[in-house]
């Protein structure tokens, strides 16, 4: 019998499908925030549903700062950028990637459809779009999904897209896809050689952000996908170990997928998996944001299983440790697997002590923010912090950044209803998206 989650058998239980966590009684979605994604057993079709507290303005904001919503109406987005000119754009769930227009409110003409071909069972579905940082030169937005597989139902097996659109007249083409990690995706990955360009989905553990470094270079995360318990370590959890496969992962690649010399595990060969890679042993790496400072160094969120949510620091040729270790400790499910027991003789402690651990609860889902170097909208005594949220918990909190192990924590706000984006705007304010109430807001000093 494969051993899941605690939250994934109260789900099947219960019928209901969540993004995170479990479904609970009422009392538990007021607390944690994560009873929000309902569907039907047949059509599997998510849908924001009300309860006490879900939509919830922000609380717990010092009384130096204000909150205010840039645009609201839209259906579980998942994440935003800013055009050249300002216009914001962001991305539903569902596969639409939706223009504010003014007042705030979803142009009803989409930046980009590609609903068609978006799994969206569970917490799939468009996980992270970018547009290229050059863009007056560069026209492009890259878009991370999970894809539909002809053949397969709703919530089987299927595999992650990271694929380029180029935009004309404010619009990107859907037919000009190329996909540029992740091109073995007409069949799920367990089917496909270890070897091949593809990035797992067997559940719905994606991972699979974006960040650009300032050469131009693209780092993505990748998570290991989900679905396996100890049984099935062949083809899931210790694949976030294995080199050779992109699952699991933090990859540093080119515009065009394509490895780089400078990656740790370069074999000469730019399309191959392990030339991709930058630092390994992720579970569900779904947030990442570039520190200042040099050498480069990323802060990860990686959403945890059982007991830790993780914030690392991570660098060049880094392993945090999954599915040996969930943080920093232990994992009980694959602690006594024979893989494992090899894996501690090297590794007697975490390889990657994280930056920030949070328990289960309070610790739900974490999301990886933005540092506040920029943030000149903010005090300046939070200007050399690091932001982050727990995106089931609803709070934000903030870590000064030249604390490298254990930093104290300041709790910045709570009822932050689903943070899922935390970004330090070009006006120097932070913006964060709220996915339970379909809204983009903007914290600044008053």
């Amino acid at each position: 019998m494969v051993r899941r989650p605690l939250w994934q058998l109260v789900a099947l239980a219960a019928l209901v499908l969540v993004f995170v966590a479990g479904a609970g009684a009422a009392g538990a979605c007021k607390l944690f925030l994560n009873c929000h994604l309902l569907g039907s057993q047949s059509a599997l079709a998510n849908e924001i549903v009300s309860y006490e507290g879900q939509r919830a303005s922000l609380t717990g904001l010092p009384s130096n700062l204000e909150v205010t919503t840039v645009a609201r109406g839209f259906q579980y987005p998942t994440d935003f950028d800013v055009l050249p000119g300002h216009r914001i754009l962001i991305a539903e769930k569902s596969g639409v990637i939706r223009s504010v227009a003014s007042g705030g409110l979803p142009e009803p003409q989409p930046f980009l459809d590609i609903r068609s071909h978006v799994a969206t069972a569970f917490f799939r579905g468009i996980l992270s779009f970018k547009l290229d940082p050059d863009f007056a030169t560069r026209p492009f937005a890259y878009v991370a999904y999970t894809a539909k597989l002809a053949g397969e139902k709703p919530a089987g097996p299927s595999v992650v897209r990271v694929s380029r659109f180029r935009v004309v007249d404010g619009r990107a083409i859907a037919s000009s896809e190329r996909v540029i990690i992740g091109s073995d995706d007409t069949r799920p990955c367990v089917e496909q050689p270890l070897s091949a360009d593809c990035l797992p989905s067997p559940l719905d553990v994606d991972g699979a952000d974006l960040v650009f470094a300032p050469d131009g270079t693209l780092f993505v995360s990748t998570g290991y996908g989900g679905g396996g318990g100890e049984e099935h370590v062949e083809d899931s959890a210790f694949l976030a170990q294995n080199r050779d496969s992109l699952a699991g992962k933090v990859l540093h690649v080119d515009r065009d997928g394509r490895g780089l010399p400078s990656n740790p595990f370069w074999d000469g060969d730019p399309d191959h998996n392990r030339s991709k890679v930058w630092a390994t042993g992720f579970r569900n790496p779904f947030r990442m944001a570039l520190l200042p400072g040099r050498p480069t160094t990323l802060a990860v969120g990686n959403v945890g299983w059982h007991s830790r949510e993780s914030l690392f620091r991570v660098t060049r040729g880094s392993d945090s440790g999954w599915p040996c270790y969930e943080g920093d400790v232990r994992t009980p499910e694959y602690r006594d697997t024979e893989r494992c027991g090899d894996y501690y003789r090297g590794h007697p402690q975490a390889p990657n002590i994280p930056w920030v651990a949070l328990e289960h609860p309070p610790g739900v889902a974490i999301v990886a923010g933005d540092p506040l170097l920029n943030a000149t909208e903010l005090p300046r005594n939070l200007q050399h912090d690091f932001v982050f949220a727990d995106w089931g918990e609803g709070s934000l909190t903030v870590v000064p950044m030249g604390v490298t192990r254990h930093p104290p924590q300041t709790r910045l706000a709570e009822s932050a209803a689903g943070p899922v984006r935390l970004r330090v705007g070009r006006d120097g304010a932070l913006y964060y998206l709220a996915a339970n109430s379909g809204e983009l807001r903007r914290i600044a000093e008053r």
